[in-house]
């Protein structure tokens, strides 16, 4: 399992999710790939977590 964070400013979001989306689908579609999803932290709306297994 991979993990990890980063930071997007706080209008950045909107402009992401584009890239994002596509970044899942790409992953989910390798073989293997059991799970990929970002999660955008609950205290910190700036803080996005991503999750690969």
């Amino acid at each position: 399992m991979l993990t990890g964070t980063f930071r997007l400013p706080a209008d950045g979001l909107a402009r992401a999710l584009p890239a994002m989306s596509a970044m899942v689908a790409a992953s989910r579609a390798e073989p293997g790939c059991i799970a990929y999803a970002y999660a955008q932290d609950l205290l910190d709306p700036t803080l996005i977590h991503v999750v690969e297994r």
